[in-house]
């Protein structure tokens, strides 16, 4: 089970790198979980938390540090979010979520940027991906909150999120 947690880990980790990647400062920026997003006053999983921004907040990225980003709400609220918490202005909604006529279940996968499909042709096409969906899958099933503290545990015993 441990190894599993791990590969999903790994995984998610790299998505989260990859969003990084693409970020620049200036952009606006929503934040896509569905728990929110801790607002921290300093780069680190296990900093200060300031707030927790409400899913579908807009923010602008000001700058970006390993896996954070450093952002400015609409009400003025600046910190660091964690940058595999944000999406692209528009990822969250498509045009049919936009005009009433997308379901809860197609805004849910907008969030995560992709649909059945594309999720249906990875699983055929790779199969570390097809492995790695359930745990995924499992991970998502839990209920932790962004910056509670058992997730700050967590974070802080397994010593991640530091630049070593």
């Amino acid at each position: 089970m441990r190894r599993r947690t791990g590969v999903a880990l790994v995984l998610a980790l790299l998505l989260g790198g990859v969003v990084l990647a693409e970020m620049q400062p200036g952009e606006e920026r929503r934040v896509q979980s569905r728990d929110g997003a801790a607002l921290r006053e300093t780069p680190s999983p296990v900093g200060k938390r300031l707030s927790v921004l409400a899913p579908g907040t807009a923010v602008v990225v000001e700058s970006t540090q390993g896996l954070f980003a450093r952002v400015r709400t609409e009400a003025g609220a600046v910190g660091w979010v964690r940058a595999s918490d944000l999406v692209q202005r528009g990822a969250l909604t498509g045009r049919g979520a936009a005009a009433g006529g997308g379901t809860s279940a197609d805004v849910s996968l907008a969030g995560r940027q992709f649909d059945e499909t594309t999720e249906g042709e990875l699983k055929a096409t790779e199969a570390d991906l097809a492995r790695a969906y359930p745990l995924v899958d499992a991970l998502e099933g839990k209920r932790v909150k962004p910056g509670s503290d058992e997730l700050d545990a967590f974070i802080a015993e397994g010593r991640l999120g530091r630049d070593r």
